[in-house]
């Protein structure tokens, strides 16, 4: 381990574990340079081996043909995993992109004298942009992390999709102090050869993320952003303009689209993807990363391109009084655009209270009521509303909701402040939000839908987050506590709860048929907020909370 105090940058502490480990006599010093690979450097001064050893590997093309056919670079800034160098040090450390045996074994016996500690650095580096000068690489929190433990906000990574049906993208991980909140941007190149149309994104993340949101930069139509302009590697300057947004997502999930519809991505497709991560730990370091997985179909199989857009309402003084105060936002356009509406999810922080949708009719007059975020899968009708601001449900229409921009759709959040100040628009949890998604085709023809829900015949396709039901009662809980669940598929089924330093507390599999129900004792647990997934062979059913207070 290193010292407990650093004055250097991170890549001095970089080229420091490189000396030690690689650059030794026949390997990979300014003599021998195996793997045509020079991790000394030249130079008649320490700054100039430095300078040199960084141009050799920031986005090289490695020696080996294999990885170089893989697109990956020595130093691929901002991605680890498709980074050469680092997958040839990991040697088990990191599952993503194993080396294959055409790109020969894994480094040298010197290896297994690298420590996690030591090949974390290496990675955080690579995933803060492999700058030579400084970044935001805290090595006193990486140091704590592997000397003291800490909280992992993804236990175990998700499989990526089978050769040929897709690709996973791993964003991170990075490191937060206890009781810290962090958001970052990432630009992610897709590499992508042809046009692509994705059916399906399956996100895994940590129940101390607050949201993942994926927004692509290659529309220039939209006004876009040139994504070459954009730095590698983590950033700090967020913001909506000069993207198109993808997705997004508050809690682990898979969004598959209706047969006949897939997003569609260009070549070489630039993508920027947002993590925030709040550590409710006051003790540990919390590891902040995200998986997404993209499964793909061979183009031209869908009729009708799914699109998504994401509506803020940026005005919403909030004052600090205990009272409830309400927002309405209209949305609509001058044009006859019809917008076939599949899917829609609401977003506001800790003192949203209520997010609710109408139609909105040509007179600008509320109509009926589509959307109700306190409502299990966003129907409205439910007899007791339990609106919980992080973990919003997503709403499907099942057939499409047919909206002409004429007329639009009115937005209408409420939020209580019983906090110190006043607040409005902002982007940490600290701040408020008013946002909802929408997921949508230009046309219906081609698409399989049906008009009865409750038809066998199923023309979309399976989402069993959609249609499962999970109760928990009594919540809280004092001595006993029943789950029940139903409307999922039979077969395997976990349960797993976690307490709010991420830890896995309880585990359960069991076999599920028609209705399950399990009953958890508040004997095994302390006073406080768990969170509980169930899921079938990976996916997500369902998840929410509960309180323990005997």
């Amino acid at each position: 381990m290193s010292s407990a105090s650093y004055a250097q940058t991170t890549y001095e502490e970089v080229y420091t574990i490189l000396q030690t480990n690689c650059a030794t006599a026949n390997c990979h010093n300014n003599l021998d340079k195996a793997g045509a690979l020079d991790l000394e450097g030249l130079g008649a001064t320490l700054a100039d081996k430095q300078n040199n050893v960084h141009a050799g590997v920031f986005k090289a093309t490695p020696a080996n043909s294999y990885a170089a056919a893989k697109d990956n670079y020595t130093v691929y800034p901002g991605d680890p995993y498709r980074s050469f160098l680092f997958r040839k040090i990991s040697d088990g450390f990191s599952d993503d992109n194993p080396l294959d045996s055409n790109e020969g074994t894994a480094h040298n016996a010197n290896t297994s004298s690298l420590s996690d500690y030591e090949k974390e650095v290496i990675r955080q580096w690579i995933v803060y942009g492999a700058n030579s000068g400084g970044d935001d690489v805290d090595l006193n929190l990486i140091d704590d992390f592997y000397t003291n433990g800490g909280v992992e906000s993804v236990p175990a990574a998700i499989a990526p999709p089978a050769t040929g049906e897709g690709f996973q993208i791993h964003l991170g991980p990075y490191f937060i102090a206890p009781g810290a909140e962090v958001e970052y941007l990432s630009k992610y190149e897709t590499l992508l050869d042809q046009n692509t149309e994705i059916i399906k994104f399956q996100t895994e993340m940590g129940t101390f993320s607050h949201h993942y949101i994926v927004y692509n930069y290659t529309d220039q139509a939209s006004g876009g952003i040139d994504p070459s302009i954009i730095p590698y590697g983590l950033r700090t300057n967020i913001g909506f303009d000069g993207k198109s947004f993808v997705l997004t997502e508050q809690y682990s999930n898979t969004l598959e689209t209706p047969e006949g519809t897939a997003f569609k991505w260009d070549p070489n497709t630039v993508l920027d993807l947002n993590s925030h991560y709040i550590n409710y730990s006051s003790t540990q370091v919390l590891k902040c990363e995200v998986y997404l997985n993209v499964y793909t179909q061979d183009n031209g199989t869908a009729a009708q391109v799914m699109l998504s857009q994401l509506i803020p309402n940026t005005n919403i003084p909030i004052p600090n009084n205990g009272q409830d105060v309400t927002f309405t936002d209209p949305f609509s356009l001058p044009t006859n655009l019809n917008l076939y509406i599949w899917g829609v999810v609401a977003h506001t922080h800790q003192y949203g209270k209520d997010f609710n949708i109408y139609r909105r009719n040509l007179d600008g007059s509320r109509g009926p009521q589509v959307y109700d975020a306190g409502c299990a899968n966003g129907i409205p009708g439910c007899a007791v509303e339990d609106y919980d601001y992080k973990h919003l449900p997503f709403r499907f229409y099942e057939p499409f909701l047919d909206v002409n921009l004429r007329e639009g759709v009115i937005a209408e959040a409420t939020y209580n402040n019983d906090g110190p100040i006043p607040l409005d628009w902002g982007l940490t949890s600290d701040d408020e939000m008013m946002i909802f998604v929408i997921f949508f085709t230009l046309d219906t023809v081609g698409i399989e839908i049906y008009e009865n829900p409750d038809t066998t015949s199923v023309g979309i396709r399976d989402r069993v987050l959609n249609s499962s039901a999970i109760e928990f009662y009594p919540n809280p809980m004092n001595e006993n506590s029943s789950f029940e669940l139903s409307g999922v598929e039979n077969g395997e089924t976990q349960l797993r709860i976690i307490d709010v330093t991420g830890k896995v507390c309880e585990q359960q599999t069991f076999q599920h048929m028609n209705h399950s129900s399990l009953q958890i004792n508040a004997s095994n647990f302390d006073n406080g907020i768990y969170f509980y997934q169930f899921l079938q062979e990976g996916l997500l059913l369902g998840n929410g909370k509960f309180v323990v207070n005997k």
